[in-house]
This record gives structure tokens, C-alpha cells and sequence, in this order.
């Protein structure tokens, strides 16, 4: 009896999987999908600023997110002198940084529903009103001048 209970149950998540193009879906649960973004900071003669996990905590870097209304947890990746952050869809992005005037990052997106899931793709990225370059397939790397 147990065994019946268990392959009706497969048989019915299976089937309630199925997609209009008869593509049954794996029995998963898809996560919220999210965009990671890179903060490069650099001086005026292009020496990297993030040396160290202190350098940063004691030049106070907040990013504020407009869009939740609250600072967002960062990473600092000293090896590679990254600050991590991700967005999980359209945001504005206050990034402020050793008591001067924030940039402004917006951010643009678009879900695109896949098989199962689905994916999201950064359609445009905008910082301080000047449109930047950026590619979905590598993360988003912005780089800040101070």
C-alpha cells in the first residue's frame, strides 16, 4: 500500500508539471533568481581603494536599495578587491562611500520564464545618469572613481 501511496505521488508532481509544450519538469523547487553585482572602487589615478575588509568597514560603504527601503548586506572579496551585492529585480541603488556625494546605480530587469524556471537578465544599467556597458552571461562589474 505504501508503495502505491508513493508512485501515485510521483506520477501526480509529474504530471502537474507539465508545460504547454509537453516538457515535463524535474520535481524542483526553483529559487528567486538574482543578478550579482561587482563594486569596483578606484582612486583618480586608478589605484584600486578595496585592500582590505578594515579599509572598507572604516570608509562606511552602505548600498541602499530604493526599492526595499533598507541597506543591503555586502561582501567584501579582498583577493580579487570586489564589494558583492545582489539584486533580485528592477532597483535604484544608493552607494555611498567615505562621506561623498553616493552614486546612483540603477538597475533595470527582466524575468524571462524558461521550461521550469525562469531566469533574470539586466536589461539596462545606469550609474549617476550615464547609461554603462554590461554583458548577462559574466557578473556585472561597476566600477566607481573617487
Amino acid at each position: 500500500m505504501r508503495l502505491l501511496f508513493l508512485l501515485f505521488s510521483f506520477l501526480l508532481i509529474n504530471v502537474s508539471c507539465v508545460q504547454e509544450d509537453s516538457i515535463v519538469c524535474p520535481a524542483v523547487v526553483c529559487a528567486t533568481d538574482h543578478k550579482q553585482i561587482k563594486l569596483e572602487i578606484l582612486d583618480q589615478s586608478g589605484f584600486n581603494l578595496i585592500s582590505s575588509k578594515q579599509i572598507i568597514a572604516s570608509a562606511g560603504l552602505k548600498v541602499y536599495s530604493n526599492r526595499l527601503k533598507k541597506y543591503l548586506e555586502t561582501e567584501v572579496d579582498v583577493s580579487q578587491k570586489y564589494i558583492l551585492f545582489s539584486t533580485y529585480g528592477s532597483d535604484e541603488f544608493n552607494i555611498e562611500y567615505n562621506s561623498t556625494k553616493p552614486d546612483v546605480l540603477l538597475v533595470e530587469t527582466k524575468f524571462t520564464p524558461q521550461v521550469c524556471c525562469g531566469t533574470l537578465d539586466i536589461t539596462k544599467l545606469t550609474l549617476n545618469n550615464k547609461t554603462i556597458l554590461f554583458n548577462n552571461a559574466d557578473p556585472t562589474i561597476i566600477t566607481l572613481k573617487k
